[in-house]
């Protein structure tokens, strides 16, 4: 006669559920609940797997004019530009916002030929953005809510592109333009 050890068994007969499938059913249960409670928690704080664009704040350059016109033709801004209007240039410092993803004023116009000016960039984006004349071997970077201010120097009566490095085909360009429109 043999004797055996009772199983697992059911009332019914059949054999249950082993500690171990027990054990990884409830680790499954766990995982999906915390996926959930990350997914609900994004949510709740606003995080967006989309990109934001944002509007920089107010910008108060010292330039004569409102950003209301667009970019003049004499700007040779490429298809695609996004254009945030042009102001006109007065003195020599001059001031850019960079917003998530362009420039605003995008074109200074009526900068004085001969100058060379002080032109400050402020990051009121959330993006890492960049400012480059590649004619002047300038590449400056400005992390998000920072601000640089580089040197142009202004030669003969022409325009003088800039862009942003990470974001010039999202049209992220912007043009400093001498003598006049």
């Amino acid at each position: 006669m043999s004797t055996s050890s009772p199983g697992p068994e059911s009332d019914s007969g059949r054999a249950g559920p082993s500690e171990v499938q027990v054990r990884l059913t409830a680790m499954y249960v766990t995982a999906v609940f915390s996926v959930i409670a990350v997914l609900v928690a994004s949510v709740a704080l606003g995080f967006s797997l989309r990109p934001r664009r944002t509007t920089p704040p107010a910008v108060a350059p010292t330039t004569v004019g409102a950003t209301e016109a667009s970019c003049p033709a004499s700007a040779h801004l490429p298809a695609g530009a996004d254009d945030h209007g042009a102001v006109a240039g007065a003195g020599t410092n001059l001031t850019v916002q960079a917003g998530d993803f362009f420039f605003t004023p995008t074109c200074l116009v009526d900068v004085p030929v001969g100058s060379t000016v002080s032109l400050t960039v402020h990051n009121g984006g959330q993006a890492l953005h960049n400012v480059t004349f590649a004619d002047q071997g300038i590449d400056t970077d400005v992390p998000p809510g920072q601000t640089v201010t580089i040197t142009v120097k202004i030669g003969g009566a022409r325009s003088y592109p800039y862009f942003c490095k990470y974001h010039r085909t999202s049209g992220m360009v912007g043009a400093v333009v001498a003598g006049g429109a």
